[in-house]
């Protein structure tokens, strides 16, 4: 499971309980004074850690739990409502709960959207003001900041060649203002940037219609004063049925959009892809009663034009 930390997805798992944990571990050999890299100092002497909390969300009593200070209880597969997919083949699966959560236990959205509530309460008091932040955002796949770059002749500010220059050589870096007392606001209401600019892969359009679409289909956040004419999702199902409509693998006005966008920049016709599906909006609903098949996107990685079962589709 990639959730389980400390269990599988750590690669190294017992120098993670070394040197994350500061535990017990069954690390055999020294290290090997050396052996070294380049770039990282890896000369001195690796400190053993301890970190200062590890928290799991997880209802299996994973390796993961087994070394958390504290095991938040999780509501299972069938006590919650979500959406799972996987590009291993082309269908969406909606999870509904046969109980509710017993005992203490929340589904993953209500977990987080107690902590966002907890956390705005007390930002009120500790952390009122606008801070701000610098963040550092990688030259990202498929966009112009990597594909103008000339392999190898970039020269590297680390070895001295030249200046850092943010956007060539360097992360873009950003100013980021946080507003620690709107957390939970805007945990359960949908803003509305998204609706201007949607997308994925150096691709990007606007979700105008579908956003206010969303309006109608789960209302407004009302509890909130300065998104309250935002869609609602602050309920799991809210959530999942928001994620059915902006996706252009569930939204065939979105996979139009997204295909229109992708022949622009090539030039290439691609709309016949999903043009018999154009009208097709795969809601929550829809697939509790039956299972639908996704459709083709430039955003997944198969077609499933013509009603074909999964095909692998080369990204143009």
């Amino acid at each position: 499971m990639r959730g389980n930390l400390i269990g599988s997805s750590a690669k190294g798992h017992e120098y993670f309980l070394k040197h994350l944990l500061g535990t017990h571990s069954s690390i055999l050999g020294d290290q090997d004074q050396s052996l070294h890299t380049e770039e990282v100092d890896a000369t001195s002497v690796a400190q053993e850690g301890k970190l200062d909390l590890l928290i799991n969300l997880d209802f299996r009593m994973s390796g993961t739990g087994l070394y958390s200070d504290i095991v938040l209880p999780a509501a299972t597969w069938y006590e919650k409502y979500d959406i799972s997919s996987t590009d291993m083949h082309p269908f969406i699966h909606p999870f509904n709960p046969a109980i509710t959560p017993p005992w203490e236990s929340r589904s993953d959205w209500d977990t987080f959207k107690k902590l966002a509530k907890t956390f705005q309460t007390l930002a009120e008091k500790y952390l009122p003001e606008i801070v701000k932040d610098i963040v550092a955002t990688p030259l990202l796949h498929d966009t112009p900041d990597e594909t103008s770059q000339a392999l190898g002749l970039i020269p590297d500010w680390k070895k001295g060649e030249s200046e850092p220059v943010p956007g060539e050589n360097f992360p873009r870096i950003h100013v980021v203002e946080r507003q620690f007392t709107k957390v939970y606001d805007k945990f359960i209401a949908l803003g509305p940037n998204i609706r201007e600019k949607i997308g994925a892969k150096g691709l990007s359009w606007d979700a105008k219609e579908e956003y206010d679409e969303l309006k109608d289909i789960l209302g407004t956040a009302k509890s909130t004063k300065e998104y309250k004419d935002c869609p609602d999702i602050s309920a799991d199902r809210n959530a999942a049925e928001a994620i059915l409509t902006l996706s252009s693998t569930t939204n065939g006005s979105l996979a139009m959009k997204a295909w229109d966008t992708l022949e622009k920049k090539t030039g290439q016709k691609l709309k016949d892809l999903a043009i018999e599906r154009a009208e097709e909006h795969i809601s929550f609903d829809e697939i509790s009663a039956q299972p639908r098949k996704v459709l083709s996107s430039p955003v997944y990685s198969g077609t499933e034009t013509g009603n074909r079962r999964y095909s692998p589709l080369r990204q143009i």
